[in-house]
């Protein structure tokens, strides 16, 4: 299925396609994958793999904070390229998010890597994000991309300083421009810094690489966007109503290896009660060839009745949809998503649970035991606000933590589990700033 859950094996001869559905993680046996998505993913071999070419860049840092001076441009990510044998098997890709245009400090890019359990294989860090006026991290104007780890590395560039001036009591100011991403064979060039003499003012020119930096903003402007893979954003011109750029994310290209891309699945899907009813929420990470969305409901887990439909929007990079159940059951209502491809072929989510008769304080976490590293938890009657989720194993070591924003009341949400988590016991606490709850639950 090319849907949120499997996708399909193209056939032979659409070679253009082929490329294009490369390019978005899926690939054919045999071929290239590049993740260009920031976050965790996991990617199959299946048969022995040798002389496999990992690439990785990280991801590009965010231009200078918005405030209201012109301010410098982000780093560009760093590359790295190595070439090894592969055992069949899961490995993890992590492709490094770019920094996000903020109101305070500019962000650093998050590094990437290819790993095999905890080992890592590959891997780049992002660039540095821009402090103030100078291009790229801690204000000394040495903003240089991040290193890779593997046979061949390569430096992103660096960011352009900012540029501020008056003229006749007239502030003025242009940005600095993004450092460049590494280029396969060479450095990432440096972004431009930002002109402003008597007036004029011109933003610094984004440094080129494998994907070029923003351009700095103008006088009054904003910095643009980093190129994918890693380009670095371009700092903010003068005016505090403008913003700096964000990096661009990272990208882990694999090359030769004999398998494919674990089938994308479901990004989160949750049930709320709201008003007399439950909303339910899901997104996916991309589709592809999908006719639409089965919502199924259940009271004992068994038996499944179709409620509703939702057209398939078929967004290659994944997309957002909501349902509302106005009509829920009394007491326990379990609910499902069956994606159905439009050559009729489907497969199911995982089941969220959420609890409409009397209510308790507490939670429930299921299935239990875990089969497939994907725990849901059930919220019943808590306060709005915000609580730490912590997952610890059996000698009481912190495997897991996440922040989750409570919308108050009885709500049910899906967890997934890390790749390296083995069997046995664990517990999942549940805590905020008055309470603490824990359960636990087992891996098999």
């Amino acid at each position: 299925m090319k849907t949120i859950f499997t996708q399909k094996v193209l056939k032979i001869g659409i070679g253009t396609f082929i490329f294009f559905l490369a390019f978005f993680g899926f690939s054919p046996a045999n071929s290239q994958s590049i993740f260009s998505n920031s976050g965790t993913h996991t990617f199959v071999v299946t048969s022995q793999s040798n002389n496999v070419v990992i690439e990785v860049w990280g991801a590009g840092g965010s231009g200078g904070a918005n405030t209201t001076t012109a301010k410098g441009g982000g780093g560009g990510g760093g590359y790295s390229r190595t070439t090894v044998n592969l055992a069949p098997g899961n490995y993890t890709v992590i492709v490094g998010k770019g920094g996000v245009a903020t109101n305070s400090n500019g962000v650093a890019g998050g590094g990437s890597s290819f790993r095999n359990g905890s080992i890592i294989i590959d891997s780049a860090s992002g660039g540095a994000a821009a402090n103030g006026t100078t291009g790229g991290a801690g204000g000394n104007g040495i903003a240089v991309g991040g290193n890779g780890i593997g046979t061949t590395l390569r430096n992103g560039g660096k960011g352009g300083n900012g540029a501020n001036g008056s003229f006749f009591g007239n502030s003025y100011g242009a940005g600095g421009g993004g450092g460049g991403s590494a280029l396969t064979g060479s450095n990432g060039s440096d972004g431009g810094d930002g002109f402003a003499l008597f007036g004029l003012t011109i933003g610094g020119t984004g440094g080129t690489g494998q994907g070029n930096g923003g351009n700095g903003g103008n006088n009054n402007a904003v910095g643009l966007d980093g190129a994918s893979p890693g380009g670095g954003g371009g700092g903010k011109g003068y005016g505090d109503n403008k913003t700096n750029g964000n990096g661009a994310n990272g990208v882990v290209k694999i090359t030769g290896a004999i398998g494919a891309p674990l089938p994308v699945k479901l990004g989160n899907f949750q049930a709320v009660q709201k008003q007399e009813g439950v909303q339910l929420d899901w997104i996916t990470y991309m589709e592809f060839d999908v006719s639409h969305f089965e919502i199924q409901r259940s009271s004992d887990g068994i038996n499944f009745t179709t409620i509703g439909t939702v057209s398939a929007k078929n967004v290659i990079s994944g997309a957002s949809y909501s349902w509302f159940d106005s009509a829920p059951l009394n007491g326990i209502n379990l609910y499902r998503l069956k994606s159905v491809d439009i050559d009729t072929k489907f497969e199911y989510s995982s089941i969220v649970r959420i609890n409409l008769g009397k209510s308790f304080v507490g939670f429930n976490v299921f299935p239990n035991p875990v089969t497939n590293n994907r725990l849901s938890i059930e919220v019943s009657e808590m306060p709005k606000g915000d609580y730490s989720i912590r997952m610890y194993n059996i000698s009481g070591n912190l495997i897991s933590s996440q922040v989750y924003t409570h919308p108050g009341g009885p709500v049910s949400r899906n967890i997934q589990l890390p790749p390296s988590i083995k069997t046995g016991m664990y517990t999942i606490q549940l805590s905020n700033n008055e309470s603490k709850i824990s359960k636990t639950f087992i891996v098999q």
